[in-house]
C-alpha cells in the first residue's frame, strides 16, 4: 500500500495484493481502491467529494485490546473497550487496585463484585459532588463471562466477542494462560494482538466448516476456508516480527521469542482445531503475522470516566465548598497506588496529583489498514468512548484525491519524522517533507529563505482548514 525500502539490511516491509476482498469492504463508502503510483503502489482514493468534518465512515476493529499498563486505570468491555459500570466503581478500582491484586480470591470474579456490587463505589456514587442525579454516575452494565471471567459491557458484547474469537480460548487454564501473557509483556505487547487475531482466523474457519451437512451440497474446501478467513491479516503491508530492528534484541533472539509464543499460544485453545489452522501456529506465519500487526494496529485512545468527571468538578469547584470525605479519601488513595505503581515499574517523572489517566488501548481495523500516510493528511480518526472509529475529512476532498492519513506527528520537524516513519519502511515525499527539506526533495531547487515562506504557508493552511473544522464540528 506505500513505497517500501529496506529497513534494515535483513528485513523488508511487504505489501500484500488485497485481491478482491477490499471490494465489499469499501463499497457505498465513495471510495475505491487503485493503483497511485509505481513508488506509492496501492490506495483509496475517493469517488465522491467530502466536506471539510465529514464522517467517511464508521468502523469497528477486528482485533482490540486494552493497553496492559492502562488496565489498571480504567476498567473497560474486553470486546468493544467502552468504560463498564459506574463512575464510584471506577473510581473504587484505581483505589482498590493493589488490594484485587493481592486477594487470594483474586481473578475477573472479584473485579466483577468491586464493580457492581462494592458498597463502597454504591455510596460514593450518591455522594460525588457536583453531580445532579446519582443516574449520571451510571456508565453501562456488566456481564461477566461464565466460564472465564472476562466482563461485558452486555450480553450483546459478549455473544458478538465469543462467536468472533472468544471462545477459542475461553476456559483456558489459568497458570497456562499466565504464561503465555507474562511472556508477551517481557518481549512485545503486539503478542496480545497476534493471539486475538488467531483466534478470530480459527473461530470463523471452525464455524463455516461447522455449518457444512451432507444434505448442504458440496463440501467446504479447508484449505480455501483458511485462505478467505485468514487473507484479511495476512494481505496487509508486513515485516516478519523478528526482522524488525530491535536494540534490545538480536534477530535469533527475536525469532526464538516467535517460537516459544507460537508454542505457548497452541496450548491455550480450548476448541478443537481445524488441521488447516494449524499453519498459524509455524513460525514464519506467526512472525508475518506479528508484524503485520506492529505495523497496522493504531492507538485507541478517548478520555476515561474518571478524567471527564475530574476535570467537570474541577472547573465547578468555589472556594469554601464542602467536598465529601469520602471523595477526598478516595483520592488520596488513587495517588497512593500510582505513586508506587511508579516506583515498581521505574517511571521516573512524577504523575501530577490525582491522576487520571485516559484510556489506551490498541486495535486493527481492516479500511483503515490501506490509506496510505501523507504528513499534510486529508483525513484524520476519533474515538468516542468505545472501539468505534470515526475517519473525519480534515479538509475538503475532491473526486480523485487519494485518501491519506498521518502515520507520524506532521508538526514534528522532517528529520523526526523521517526517523518515525522508517518504522515502516519508506520516506515520506509529500509537500512538506519537500519544503521542509530532507524528506526525498522536490524537482526544482529553492534557497533557504523560500523553503521557510513555503513552510510556513503549508502549516497555515493546515491550520486554517484544522480551525475551520473544529468550529463546523462544534456547531453541530
Amino acid at each position: 500500500f506505500f513505497s517500501c525500502l529496506f529497513l534494515h539490511a535483513l528485513m523488508q516491509v511487504c505489501c500484500g495484493d488485497t485481491g478482491d476482498w477490499s471490494v465489499p469492504l469499501l463499497e457505498d463508502l465513495g471510495v475505491k481502491m487503485c493503483t497511485i503510483d509505481p513508488n506509492r503502489g496501492r490506495g483509496l482514493v475517493a469517488t465522491k467529494g467530502f466536506a471539510t468534518g465529514e464522517v467517511l465512515w464508521n468502523e469497528d476493529p477486528v482485533v482490540r485490546r486494552q493497553v496492559y499498563e492502562n488496565s489498571f486505570n480504567v476498567a473497560v468491555c474486553t470486546h468493544c473497550l467502552q468504560p463498564i459500570g459506574t463512575l464510584g466503581g471506577q473510581l473504587v478500582y484505581m483505589a482498590e487496585g493493589d488490594a484485587e491484586d493481592d486477594s487470594d480470591d483474586g481473578g475477573e470474579e472479584q473485579e466483577e463484585e468491586n464493580m457492581n456490587d462494592n458498597p463502597r463505589a454504591k455510596a460514593l456514587n450518591q455522594e460525588l459532588p457536583y453531580l445532579s442525579k446519582a443516574e449520571e454516575t451510571f456508565l453501562s452494565e456488566i456481564f461477566s463471562c461464565p466460564d472465564c471471567g472476562d466482563t461485558f459491557c452486555s450480553f450483546e458484547c459478549y455473544q458478538a466477542a465469543r462467536k468472533s474469537y472468544h471462545r477459542v480460548t475461553c476456559g483456558c487454564d489459568e497458570d497456562i494462560l499466565d504464561k503465555f501473557v507474562t511472556h508477551a509483556l517481557e518481549n512485545d505487547e503486539v503478542l496480545l494482538s497476534v493471539k486475538q487475531a488467531v483466534e478470530c482466523v480459527i473461530a470463523e474457519v471452525d464455524e463455516r466448516l461447522g455449518k457444512h451437512t451432507p444434505d448442504s451440497g458440496t463440501e467446504p474446501n479447508p484449505k480455501q476456508v483458511f485462505d478467505e478467513c485468514a487473507q484479511p491479516f495476512l494481505v496487509l503491508c508486513h515485516a516478519p516480527w523478528h526482522q524488525m530492528p530491535d536494540p534490545e534484541q538480536t534477530e535469533a533472539a527475536r525469532w526464538q521469542v516467535v517460537c516459544d509464543s507460537a508454542l505457548r499460544l497452541r496450548k491455550c485453545i480450548q476448541i478443537p482445531v481445524p488441521q488447516c489452522c494449524e499453519v498459524l501456529f509455524e513460525p514464519h506465519t506467526y512472525a508475518r503475522m506479528a508484524g503485520a500487526l506492529s505495523l497496522n494496529n493504531i492507538c485507541v485512545s478517548f478520555a476515561s470516566p474518571q478524567q471527564q468527571y475530574h476535570a467537570s468538578w474541577q472547573s465547578k469547584f468555589k472556594a469554601g465548598d464542602r467536598i465529601p470525605e469520602s471523595f477526598k479519601t478516595v483520592l488520596q488513595e488513587i495517588a497512593d497506588v500510582q505513586k508506587k505503581r511508579q516506583e515498581e515499574w521505574g517511571i521516573e517523572e512524577p504523575t501530577q496529583y490525582p491522576f487520571f489517566p485516559e484510556f489506551e488501548g490498541t486495535a486493527l481495523f481492516r479500511r483503515l489498514a490501506l490509506i496510505n500516510h501523507s504528513c499534510r493528511p486529508c483525513v484524520s480518526y476519533e474515538f468516542t468512548g468505545t472501539s468505534t472509529l470515526l475517519l473525519i475529512a480534515t479538509r475538503p476532498i475532491a473526486v480523485g484525491e487519494e485518501l491519506t492519513i498521518s502515520y507520524c506527528d506532521e508538526t514534528a520537524d522532517v528529520a523526526q519524522r523521517k526517523e518515525a516513519l522508517s518504522h515502516w519502511g519508506f520516506t515520506c515525499e509529500c509537500q512538506l517533507c519537500r519544503v521542509g527539506g530532507g524528506g526525498g526533495g522536490g524537482k526544482h531547487h529553492h534557497d533557504h529563505n523560500d523553503q521557510q515562506e513555503e513552510f510556513k504557508k503549508v502549516m497555515q493552511q493546515d491550520a486554517e482548514g484544522k480551525r475551520g473544522r473544529k468550529r463546523e464540528r462544534d456547531s453541530k
